[in-house]
């Protein structure tokens, strides 16, 4: 289980542009994200959403551009 705090703060941030607003380095994310969504879709890592009112834990899919979250119960 992977925690990667506010840089995915929930499971509609899977999209690089999708930053928080109160992110000081929108920049930083935005690369960290390119770097590591690769990884997370091919090791089908399991991350664990802080601010996710519906998914605290998930499996990400990718359908086309589209980030799918599955929550795992």
């Amino acid at each position: 289980v992977f925690y990667y705090a506010d840089i995915f703060a929930t499971s509609h941030h899977m999209a690089v542009p999708y930053i928080p607003a109160t992110d000081l380095y929108p920049l930083d994310s935005m690369a960290f994200k390119r770097k590591i969504l690769p990884e997370i879709l091919n090791d089908k890592v399991v991350i664990a959403y802080d601010h996710d009112t519906e998914i605290a834990l998930g499996i990400v899919k990718q359908d086309g551009k589209r980030f799918i979250v599955e929550k795992i119960e």
